[in-house]
């Protein structure tokens, strides 16, 4: 009598051919998905660096959107200072004629830097204090949005200068409340005339209750007339 054998099945038999052929397909689809995704990441590894090298070769360039960036990232790294090089971001904002201008600014930057959309943004509230990103803002509010335009000094305008006074009153040193007196001058500069610093003081009295001048008064040092020396030497229109 022959005694039957037990045939006992390999691993590669365990599967229908069904079976076989979904996993041959998920494997195929898997291998393309992951070079597809090397691929990506190298393709766009070498669109940014060419972005950048194209953006560095500008930024010696006055006045062009890459070295506005690049001189906001210098701002930024201070000369290797701890900090944030204030004046300098200020001057950069106040140089940059239109809000069109500083949306190329923006890209530019993240080109030179390497960094993703957005990062300028999210880098200029990490730089800067609250009351040092509401003047920014309020500088940026105030230009025209194309350039060539020329801006007026109209109540939006009035109310941007309000905003970016206030936030120099506002302004704070490791948590103690300080007046600052650069971005103060720097925005009392920029209102052209008497008639322009009167609708700033409609607007700030609205806004805040004060009488402007009373709060430049106690917001500066007893003897410090310079805001007087700026304001009332304007053309009265």
């Amino acid at each position: 009598m022959q005694t039957a054998q037990l045939h006992i099945p390999s691993k590669g038999e365990w599967l229908t051919p069904t079976q076989k052929r979904i996993l041959t397909y998920v494997a195929f689809t898997g291998g393309a998905i992951a070079v597809g995704g090397v691929s990506f990441l190298i393709i766009r590894h070498f669109v940014r660096k060419n972005k950048s090298n194209k953006a560095e070769g500008q930024s010696l360039t006055d006045g062009t959107p890459e070295n506005f960036a690049k001189r906001f990232i210098m701002a930024f790294d201070n000369n290797g200072f701890w900090g944030t090089n204030v004046v300098e971001v200020r001057k950069v904002f106040t140089e940059i004629p239109s809000q069109d201008v500083f949306s190329k600014v923006a890209e530019k930057y993240e080109a030179l830097t390497k960094q993703a959309k957005g990062a300028f943004f999210k880098d200029l509230t990490e730089e800067l204090t609250t009351s040092e990103y509401y003047e920014m803002q309020s500088i940026l509010k105030s230009k025209p949005a194309k350039p060539g335009v020329k801006a007026v000094f109209d109540w939006n305008a009035a109310t941007a200068m309000s905003h970016r006074i206030k936030a120099a009153f506002d302004y704070t040193i490791l948590g103690m409340p300080s007046t600052d007196k650069g971005a103060l001058e720097t925005a009392l500069r920029q209102i052209p005339s008497l008639y322009a610093f009167a609708m700033v003081k409609v607007i700030y009295k609205k806004e805040y209750g004060h009488d402007i001048e009373t709060d430049l008064e106690s917001e500066l040092d007893v003897f410090d007339f310079s805001w007087k020396d700026i304001v009332y030497t304007k053309p009265r229109n």
